[in-house]
């Protein structure tokens, strides 16, 4: 969809460039999807580069492309399809999902959080600010003591199959290149680090820490097929193949289900709930609280690194974003990921400008100037 690319490229611009609450955020991506048939509605990677003055610098000086090869924040690689980030919070829907599908948890299963998780040598910190939470709360909250506990109870022999269903660690079917990226794994666990998988590492697998590494397309995947119950389906750009003259449609993509994770109504339900929670009083309520329709999201902020932030060589955490709308009869999906992005509302902020184009709320021009539904700039 030309438009919404249009406002996807803008806002992830404006909003990676405005990024005043991280020192080193100049990367990240955002993937459309559209949830009844997981077509690409938009697909953006920044930074980017210009497609015809690439043209004229390959047929001409080489200037222009030889600086893009030299650019070290590689302006050339699709993010969206190739980059892997390390996902954070907005993983724990899946773990949701899983641990009410398997019966390790209910909706009102409560674990205190204390502001730190503890399990042997292992500390996790968590920022949801403390207190006594049912599932609802925990996820609205982004409660990681809650999700450790799950994961712990979870083990990952029984998360890994549910990441896989989700689209996680694995490709998405989308017709042009794409990296598999990495759900944590016990096999490879030991071979990147030299030591077996413990428990442990299953409860920080589960709030989206350990080895994953995900794709933003494949973030993008997983939130349609919450939306869609917990059925996946081939993510797709191709929608049509005509004749030479446009006019004679030769072939018409048809949706191809790849999975079926078999969740019940009601674990949907529960999940569908906690995430609109999220929205409107949890972690995304102070972009989404008033949202004219109704959003299910999840925010999170992934660690990259384990050094103090004084030390040269620590990176910020990763800003990530997922929702889909309207929550109860979903059209439409997002996921936004900014790499180093740190803190604050900037990735809710590009989900919201596609969102505000796709229902018609808002527009920007290709010069980035934007306009309300009477045409008046604001």
């Amino acid at each position: 969809d030309g438009d919404l690319q249009r406002v996807a490229n803008l806002s992830l611009e404006k909003n990676i460039q405005g990024n005043t609450d991280a020192r080193n955020c100049t990367s990240g991506a955002a993937v459309v999807l559209d949830v009844d048939t997981f077509g690409v509605l938009a697909c953006s990677s920044y930074p980017t580069y210009d497609v015809n003055q690439l043209v004229e610098s390959i047929a001409g000086d080489g200037e222009y492309y030889n600086n893009l090869l030299a650019d070290e924040d590689q302006p050339m690689v699709n993010l969206a399809l190739n980059g892997v980030f390390i996902p954070g919070s907005v993983f724990k829907p899946v773990v949701a999902l899983a641990a009410l599908q398997e019966g390790v948890i209910s909706a009102g299963t409560t674990y205190t959080c204390g502001g730190v998780w503890n399990y042997f040598d292992l500390s996790q910190g968590c920022l949801c600010g403390g207190g006594t939470w049912n599932l609802y709360g925990a996820l609205a909250h982004s409660c990681n003591t809650y999700f450790s506990n799950v994961g712990l109870n979870l083990g990952i022999a029984r998360l890994a199959p549910y990441a896989e269903y989700f689209g996680l660690g694995t490709t998405t079917g989308v017709e042009i290149g794409e990296s598999t990226g990495t759900m944590s794994n016990p096999q490879e666990y030991r071979e990147n680090h030299g030591v077996e998988w413990t428990d442990g590492v299953s409860a920080q697998t589960a709030i989206g820490q350990a080895d994953n590494m995900f794709t933003p397309i494949q973030l993008a995947t997983m939130c349609a097929t919450i939306a869609n119950g917990g059925v996946r389906l081939q993510t797709h750009l191709l929608d049509r193949i005509t004749d030479y003259e446009g006019e004679e449609v030769l072939e018409q993509y048809q949706p191809e289900e790849l999975y079926d994770a078999e969740i019940s109504s009601d674990v949907a339900g529960v999940v569908r709930e906690a995430m609109i929670q999220c929205a409107t009083s949890g972690t995304a309520r102070s972009v989404f609280g008033d949202y004219p329709v109704a959003v299910a999201a999840k925010t999170g902020t992934a660690e990259t690194s384990s050094v103090p932030d004084t030390d040269p060589d620590y990176t910020e955490p990763n800003l990530s974003f997922i929702c889909y709308a309207p929550a109860d009869d979903p059209e439409i999906a997002v996921a936004v990921m900014m790499e180093h992005g740190n803190t604050g509302d900037y990735a809710k902020y590009v989900a919201k400008d596609i969102l505000d184009q796709y229902f018609g709320y808002y527009t920007w021009d290709e010069e980035g100037n934007k306009y309300d539904q009477e045409g008046n700039q604001v």
